[in-house]
């Protein structure tokens, strides 16, 4: 039976054990001070979108505030201008009256707390009188029998009519625009419809509100309009972040207002849609709020959700916003998360130059210690394959680290023995070989 093959003194692989103490130092240390850094990343990021929500939704929420506020002027005038008629104390035939009575009311609009350009008068005979500012103008401008149907604007200084400033010469009846059309309908104020202005100049909404006499047949509409250009003002105020973006959509869809500062309207005079934004992120937003909720009207309270374009990633809150007369609209708040991400990568990068310090001292000092631990063993080793050649001739040097010192010094107290006995044989040795001759 043939023997069995011994094992090799040296298997085929074979490491340093420096480079193996360095390995088993370094490694782990190199994984964990990763694994710090991984985490506190993503605990940033998950700060960073909690505090986004939390910062979108209080700014949501001043909006709805502030909205409210801005839209209740209209119904103040309103109902003050209705209570005078309803009381005789107002006219709605005499032009002059009427003109005073709008002019004590135009403090509401220069005070930029509430909304509103224009405060008027349609009666069912076709008649309108009404207080404009354009700037710093005001004017008053009147349409029906008195102007052959014309729709003429006059210059008001100290509520007073100076000049005739136009003369158009389209046909205007107040009863065929929207707000007096959805205000008939209604025995309470009601918001219309968005419409371009007579000039086309702008887009408003008015909050109409029918008017009644005594034994409640219709005397005509109230209205006050609302400019949406300063709503989008009032938006584009309300910053979110450096780049973020503010936007009014009906439930349609359709743009209301932007801090974008869109016009609502195309120019076939079609309502825009907020996926024709001419704001990138205003159109991204808006994609991707189509896509999550396939009816707007399904949304009844707060809704965020985030979404990633051009690998950059959005935070986006939905907030309802409506009022008893009829307005029922979505607050859209979006804004980019990098615009947040400045103190966390400000945090990440020390963390990483500590880290890099730390680690460089950490392998140097592995290093050492590696040499320290090897060096004694590495020269244990050189001096066990010198015996083993015969060269009883060694000593290694004593460590200071207490159990290789030790071994050091059992290892040359080892040697001197052998070396002391193979004298000894050598010398019995010689002692016989002369003793034979």
């Amino acid at each position: 039976m043939s023997p069995s093959p011994q094992p090799p003194i040296f298997p085929k692989a074979r490491l340093p054990l420096q480079t193996v103490l360095i390995v088993f130092l370094v490694v782990p240390l190199v994984g964990a001070v990763a694994t710090v850094l991984c985490v506190s990343f993503k605990n940033g990021q998950k700060t960073v979108e909690t505090f986004t929500n939390e910062l979108m939704a209080d700014k949501s929420d001043r909006l709805q505030q502030q909205l409210q506020q801005y839209l209740d002027g209209p119904r103040v005038i309103n109902q003050n201008n209705a209570d005078a008629i309803q009381a005789e104390q107002l006219d709605e035939l005499n032009a002059a009256k009427l003109i005073r009575q709008f002019w004590k009311q135009r403090y509401l609009f220069d005070s930029k707390k509430f909304c509103g350009s224009a405060i008027y008068l349609g009666t069912q005979q076709g008649e309108f009188v009404s207080l404009e500012q354009q700037g710093n103008q005001w004017l008053a401008n009147q349409a029906g029998r008195a102007t052959g149907g014309r729709y003429d604007s006059y210059i008001v200084k100290q509520g007073k009519v100076s000049q005739l400033l136009q003369r158009t010469q389209k046909v205007f009846d107040p009863r065929q625009r929207p707000w007096y059309q959805t205000a008939r309908q209604s025995r309470q104020p009601v918001w219309s419809t968005i419409y371009p202005d007579f000039n086309q100049r702008s887009a408003e909404i008015t909050l109409a509100q029918r008017v009644d006499n005594a034994s409640g047949q219709m005397q005509g509409v109230l209205g006050v309009d609302c400019p949406l250009s300063s709503i989008s003002t009032f938006l584009k105020q309300a910053k979110v972040g450096r780049s973020g973006e503010i936007f009014i959509i009906e439930r349609s869809g359709t743009l209301v207002a932007s801090s974008a500062d869109d016009f609502p309207f195309s120019s076939r005079s079609d309502r825009l849609a907020a996926p024709q934004s001419q704001d990138n992120l205003i159109k991204a937003a808006a994609v991707q709020l189509n896509q999550r909720f396939r009816r707007l009207n399904q949304i009844k309270d707060k809704q965020n959700f985030d979404f990633v374009q051009n690998g950059q990633r959005y935070f986006v809150q939905v907030t309802p916003f409506s009022d008893q007369f009829g307005l029922n609209w979505l607050i859209v708040v979006v804004a980019p998360q990098a615009d947040f991400m400045g103190p966390v990568h400000d945090n990440i990068r020390t963390n990483v130059l500590f880290s890099a310090a730390v680690l460089a001292g950490t392998i140097a000092c592995s290093i050492y210690l590696a040499r320290r631990i090897a060096s004694p063993i590495l020269a244990l080793s050189t001096a066990s394959t010198a015996i083993a050649g015969g060269n009883l001739n060694q000593q290694v040097p004593l460590s200071r680290i207490w159990e290789l010192g030790a071994l050091s010094t059992a290892f040359n107290q080892m040697v001197a023995q052998v070396r002391d006995s193979f004298t000894s044989l050598e010398q019995i040795k010689k002692r016989l070989e002369q003793r034979d001759y």
